[in-house]
């Protein structure tokens, strides 16, 4: 494999049939040995990629110490990526989920995905507009669909969005007015009031005589409520439907109905920068 190509790296996603549907130390050993690490991340330019032990997540009892490693880095690089990273793309060999995140386990598909349990703690932290992609393998057909789906208010129906109807990116360039522009405009047509907006520049030599006998009851306010704003607070978008999960167990396999298999990735080499 690594001669694959000398412009295109290859790197490598642990699944059951390298290390065991139940991992061992040893297994991990010895596929840290010839492979790699079992779970890392890299850079392509803006985009975070991480690759994951996906036996961890569906038997974390087998190796305690091990996947809690695991966690603890996949949590801590979630955040990073949340803050730095243009998007976010997830490497597993096993799917989170078949159709959506909150469909229920079943004997079938536990044999290739996430349990339920365990799929939802991560996905509702990666249920965030820079998280874009999750790539998995290890099902019988290729598979395209969103991490979260909503229901239709009429019938209760589930409603499923294919991620390429949608239009997540914005062009600030092209927006009519910069947001300090859209203030000043609120203002002269009476849509803001003054009250509603926080003037930085407005003398506040006059407040700070007040200030000082109110600090101890603003420091009990705000002790009060630090410890529900810190609980309450999530880096999620709710609103978001994705991120989208692409299974490509092989370019020939079918997906859905049509046998074409997946939509085809081309890789020019020529494009390539090592």
């Amino acid at each position: 494999m690594a001669r694959v190509s000398d412009t295109i790296p290859v790197l490598y996603v642990p699944g059951s049939t390298d290390i065991g549907e139940h991992p061992t130390k040893e297994s991990i050993d010895n596929y840290n040995r010839y492979f790699g690490a079992d779970y890392f991340g890299f850079w392509f330019g803006g985009v975070r990629c991480l690759i994951l032990n996906s036996c961890l997540l569906r038997h974390p009892e087998d190796l305690p110490d091990h996947t809690k490693l695991q966690d603890e880095w996949f949590d801590e690089e979630i955040e990073i990526a949340k803050l730095s990273s243009t998007h976010l793309l997830i490497f597993t060999n096993h799917p989170w989920f078949i159709n959506h995140a909150e469909e229920d386990d079943t004997i079938e598909s536990l044999q290739f995905v996430i349990p339920k349990e365990i799929r939802l703690k991560w996905l509702k932290k990666l249920r965030h507009s820079k998280v874009k992609y999750l790539y998995s393998g290890n099902y019988r057909k290729n598979n395209k669909s969103n991490a979260f789906v909503k229901i239709n208010s009429s019938n209760n129906d589930i409603d499923t969005v294919d991620s390429n109807d949608v239009d997540i990116d914005i062009d600030y360039s092209k927006l009519d007015y910069k947001p300090s522009e859209i203030i000043t405009k609120g203002l002269e047509s009476g849509e803001l009031n003054e009250s509603d907006v926080i003037n930085q520049d407005k003398d506040s030599d006059s407040d700070n005589d007040d200030s000082h006998n109110d600090d101890d009851n603003n420091k009990e306010k705000k002790d009060d409520t630090n410890d529900s704003d810190e609980e309450g607070f999530t880096n999620e978008d709710a609103d978001y439907l994705g991120p989208t999960q692409i299974i490509c167990t092989s370019i020939s396999a079918p997906r859905d109905n049509d046998n074409t298999g997946l939509y085809i990735v081309k890789v020019q080499e020529e494009n390539i920068q090592n």
